[in-house]
């Protein structure tokens, strides 16, 4: 198992490409984007996390890893492609194009003993249907080493995560599963744990949507304590002392590609059994056209009493504290309905350096020039800026909890 084949080299197959080369194997990784192999190739990494940068540098010295376009034959196929959902006559369903190119691409190469992992998060079903999929495309081949592994990773801390994070594993045969169990035994710390294709693609489903439904809870929460004129993060606070309780911080809603994205894939297999998860799902999208309404309120008022147009700012892009990431970003989706409305905005994401859309600014061009202040996601910079009382005599709006973290 020397030679790794890692497909796709996004936030998850870039950072295990390196961490792989890190442990001596050879890794070949493989992405249909031109430019992004080119960036692989470079010194400096396409996706910013600590620690990458300083493996890449290591790797192209130790000549263990190369970035390329085109498919080859490798031990270990390891498929990381995205899986967005799409709308289809008003029900959300997973695509899985990218899915299936690549593990046709796989196919071509794949020869007896060699493995084949699927990372990406797939609805219930998919590995039986790309079981199908590759003795349709090999009928040559009568054994295959097929298993589902998908990653649990963090932005912001994601080397740590691949490395000491437990891992499941689904496959169909026990051969599969002992060569799989072999080799994330080579980098990966935590436990692992063997069980079939339908359980592991659910694990990963559940585990994202439990955490969905945590935060319904606690925006719902936050919209109750709005209206009755409680500080939300006291009371959460205070219920946490409860020895058997444990309430999230609410937020503007959820983004990322796994929690804002995964439970619709549940929903998609059985709309029936699914109320819940829905719901979640439709309260945390809510808690978005909630804080906009809520904004749009806030200048309605300033222009009422001031009888001038206010400029406005809002600090924060990103779906978390923290980092760059902004897929499915609820704080991206607010700014670009108010500026449906109103053009002097002025936005601060410390860790983007431009955005297409934005002309982005300091903290400190924000608070000296912005008459109306919404905080959107709570970076270290906003925390760090509400604890020097830098906010005190500003018209701050805090929909993350900046001025009171728990």
């Amino acid at each position: 198992m020397n030679k790794i084949c890692v497909w796709g080299l996004g936030y998850i197959g870039f950072p295990t490409s390196l961490l792989l080369a890190s442990k001596g194997f050879n890794v070949v990784g493989i992405d249909t984007n031109a430019s992004v192999v080119k960036s692989a190739n470079s010194p400096d990494p396409h996706i910013p996390e600590a620690g990458l940068s300083l493996l890449l540098d290591k790797a192209h010295q130790e000549k263990k890893f190369k970035a390329q376009t085109d498919p080859e034959e490798g031990n270990v196929h390891i498929i990381c492609v995205p899986t967005p959902f799409e709308n289809i006559n008003n029900k959300k369903k997973c695509d899985l194009s990218f899915v299936i190119s690549a593990f046709k691409s796989v196919a071509k190469v794949y020869r007896p003993g060699d493995l084949i992992a699927l990372e990406s998060t797939v609805p219930i079903g998919t590995m039986e249907r790309l079981e199908k999929l590759f003795f349709e495309n090999r009928p040559d081949i009568n054994d295959l080493n097929m298993v589902y592994c998908p990653e649990r990773i963090l932005p912001g801390n994601l080397l740590r995560e691949l490395q000491f994070n437990d891992r499941v594993i689904g496959g169909k045969s026990e051969n599969a599963l002992e060569k799989a169990r072999n080799f994330y035994s080579s980098f990966v710390s935590g436990e692992i744990y063997l069980t079939n294709f339908r359980t592991a693609e659910l694990c990963k489903l559940t585990e994202n949507s439990f955490r969905d439904v945590n935060i319904a809870f606690a925006n719902e929460l936050s919209m109750i304590c709005e209206n009755t004129d409680i500080d939300v993060y006291e009371l959460i606070s205070l219920v946490n002392k409860h020895p058997r309780v444990n309430v999230l911080q609410p937020g503007i809603g959820v983004g990322g590609h796994c929690i804002a994205v995964d439970p619709w894939f549940i929903v998609e297999f059985d709309e029936l059994n699914t109320k819940m998860i829905r719901l979640a799902r439709e309260r945390n999208q809510g808690k978005m056209l909630h804080c906009v309404n809520r904004i749009i309120e806030c200048i309605e008022d300033f222009e009422y009493k001031f009888q001038i147009k206010p400029k406005i700012g809002f600090l924060g892009l990103a779906y978390k504290a923290d980092i760059d990431d902004l897929r499915e970003a609820p704080a991206v989706a607010i700014v670009n309905e108010i500026m449906k409305m109103h053009n002097d905005l002025m936005v601060c994401e410390p860790n983007l350096k431009s955005h297409c859309d934005f002309m982005l600014r300091d903290i400190d061009f924000v608070l000296s020039n912005a008459d109306l202040i919404f905080g959107l996601v709570a970076h270290k910079e906003f925390i760090e800026a509400a604890n020097n009382l830098r906010f005190a005599d500003k018209r701050f709006i805090d929909f993350c909890g900046i001025t009171n973290r728990l």
